[in-house]
């Protein structure tokens, strides 16, 4: 039997790339070489089928990378996460709500259309953080309960750290995060 110690203390670090997106791979592994107090060029990086990166000799570092509107963050901690990040702007959100979100969100949102990138980001941070791909995968679970967005789905935590105005952005771990920021050079 596999017992494994429940995350209490659940150390994230977001980091921003100054200057906005670039390499995504190069970025992600400056930011774990930063975390880890490595050369970033001796970490090699994989990918799952879905495509969620990682480090496979370090199994114990977790990350999610994000980016939109010329901004990328990726977030890395010591738990499976997942981070989104959408610039926000007008768009058709009840059509979109009809065709990635269940009957229930897309009536909440009804209510509401303001909240549609709450709703988004937090779908797609715990499809992130579940690193099965999002193709498919928004309909599976209801984040509204009882009439309102929960920000405790399946026991996760979701949490909308605070960043620029026109930005909505979503972290979902397992536990409350003890979050950090920390800046990136992209060039």
């Amino acid at each position: 039997m596999h017992y494994r110690k429940p995350v209490t203390d659940l150390q994230v670090t977001i980091y921003h790339a100054l200057g906005g997106h670039s390499d995504t791979e190069r970025l992600l592994r400056a930011a774990a070489g930063r975390r880890l107090g490595l050369d970033p060029a001796g970490l090699a990086m994989a990918r799952t089928e879905a495509g969620k990166p990682f480090f496979p000799a370090w199994p114990g570092l977790h990350a999610s990378v994000t980016h939109s509107g010329g901004r990328w963050l990726c977030a890395l901690g010591e738990s499976p996460l997942g981070l989104d990040l959408e610039r926000t702007r007008p768009i058709d959100g009840a059509r979109l709500a009809r065709r990635f979100f269940r009957p229930e969100e897309a009536a909440w949102l009804e209510a509401r259309p303001g909240d549609f990138f709450r709703l988004w980001t937090a779908k797609e941070a715990l499809v992130k953080r579940a690193g099965t791909g999002l193709a498919g995968h928004m309909r599976d679970l209801s984040l509204v309960e009882n009439g309102a967005l929960t920000l405790r789905p399946g026991g996760l935590y979701l949490t909308y750290p605070p960043f620029e105005e026109g930005f909505t952005l979503c972290l979902c771990t397992e536990a409350p995060p003890a979050l950090t920021w920390a800046a990136l050079d992209a060039e």
